[in-house]
């Protein structure tokens, strides 16, 4: 069992930059909405913004809405890839789903609202929340590793004892979380403290980086609202779930597979509880995404951008035109270190553009560098001095090798938290992170 947490690596953290305003409307193009389970529509079905395009038979997994109106031309079927298993981690119900489906809509119009005209809950009794919000889904987490909805499901019978908006930017490098928090600094505080009282936490909290800017923008609202703001620095990966569970929640000890809310723990983003305020006082749902392109080789600020989910994702920036083909193995989703690459999915009729997902909020575009051949450990053990979780990856990697799944091992495992840290020190240029997630059993 893992005694305490440390380790860890500082990186220079990015100062905030501020968002331009969510657009009331945006253009629309052909649609690929893109979902675990099978859709409930058929082809050439006409369907309206905010009508369900899928009906999970699991309470615990949301629906999915249309972001426009339009006509269903094609339904695809396609492999489950990195970026899904990432998304779902501590779900291991739809992590372990093989198959996706892509669900084409055609536009019924050049334009569309950014967010949908469907009234919020009119009380803040967590049922009647629970079943709206699952019904206008996903509602998914960047970096998370589980949605709201599943979350939510459990403190439906067991009341919480925190409720934690991680405003840390999951990677110090790229201030997506910490950007939204400055632009948009009322509406998230106003968000987490709605779901502290909708799930009835005793402790609502917010987290964020040490930043003079930012503690200005969020102390009135933090007071107001009754939302504790917790300043700390942010040594990589402390924005990570297991890593906040255990430093702002009384030292909770969350294995990296499993939901917050089995620890009695409801762990939220700055960008969800800034759509439940929104949502609220605007009686609209936010549909658009908020999403920061980076590239970690170019002392640039990284561009923002709002973008329909299921739309390409080579129309969100300059830097992408016509270039997904190009940058195929330099694109991830998230940041360089966990990151998941963006791959063109190959489905039965063959190889269809990349699109904005679910739960995209970070993309980074990856350096050119040649890939480096592994060598023999030198037990210099760096990896044990990085990992946030106080593992041994070098030797745990060699146990894998000679009796994998055995008890001892899986227990360890279950506290890898896949940072990618074990990976970036290792002079020897062993892939731990990835021998590591490969051998665990969910």
């Amino acid at each position: 069992m893992i005694d305490h947490f440390r380790g860890g690596m500082h990186f220079p953290p990015a100062q905030p930059i501020t968002w331009l305003d969510i657009p009331s409307s945006v253009s629309t193009t052909p649609l690929r909405i893109t979902s675990p389970h099978k859709p409930v529509i058929t082809l050439g079905q006409s369907v309206t913004a905010g009508q369900r395009l899928t009906e999970p038979l699991s309470p615990a997994d949301p629906c999915i809405v249309s972001p426009i109106d339009g006509v269903v031309h094609a339904i695809t079927p396609w492999p489950a890839d990195t970026f899904h298993q990432h998304k779902h981690q501590r779900k291991p119900s739809i992590r372990k789903i093989d198959t996706l489906y892509d669900i084409h809509i055609t536009p019924n119009h050049e334009e569309t609202s950014a967010a949908i005209p469907v009234a919020p809950p009119s009380d803040r009794t967590l049922d009647h929340w629970f079943d709206i919000l699952r019904s206008n889904g996903p509602w998914p987490q960047d970096e998370i590793g589980c949605d709201l909805i599943t979350q939510l499901e459990t403190t439906r019978h067991q009341k919480p004892s925190h409720l934690i908006c991680i405003g840390l930017d999951a990677f110090p490098l790229y201030s997506d979380r910490s950007s939204l928090l400055m632009t948009y600094p009322d509406d998230a505080v106003l968000g987490t403290r709605i779901l502290g009282d909708i799930v009835g936490a005793k402790h609502v909290q917010l987290t964020l980086a040490h930043s003079a800017k930012l503690i200005s923008q969020l102390k009135r609202p933090g007071k107001s609202f009754n939302v504790k703001c917790i300043c700390t620095d942010n040594i990589y990966p402390a924005a990570d779930p297991t890593l906040s569970a255990y430093y702002f929640a009384k030292h909770t000890k969350l294995p990296a597979s499993q939901p917050p809310s089995k620890k009695n723990i409801v762990i939220i983003t700055p960008w969800t509880a800034i759509r439940i305020a929104r949502w609220i006082t605007r009686r609209a749902l936010d549909i658009v995404q908020p999403i920061m392109i980076a590239e970690p080789n170019r002392n640039q600020t990284p561009s923002t951008h709002y973008a329909l989910p299921g739309s390409d994702i080579c129309n969100l920036s300059p830097l992408l035109h016509g270039s997904c083909e190009a940058l195929s193995d330099r694109l991830v989703i998230g940041n360089p270190l966990t990151g998941s690459p963006i791959a063109a999915p190959n489905a039965a009729k063959g190889t269809l553009p990349p699109t904005v997902r679910h739960g995209i909020q970070l993309i980074s575009i990856l350096p050119s560098n040649p890939r480096l051949e592994p060598e023999p450990c030198i037990t210099c053990g760096w990896c044990t001095d990085v990992c946030p979780t106080d593992l041994q990856p070098v030797h745990l990697a060699e146990l894998i090798a000679i009796k994998p799944n055995a008890p001892k091992i899986n227990k360890q495992l279950n506290f890898c938290i896949e940072c990618g840290l074990c990976s970036h020190v290792c002079p020897s240029h062993l892939p731990l992170t990835q021998l590591l997630a490969a051998a665990k059993t969910y």
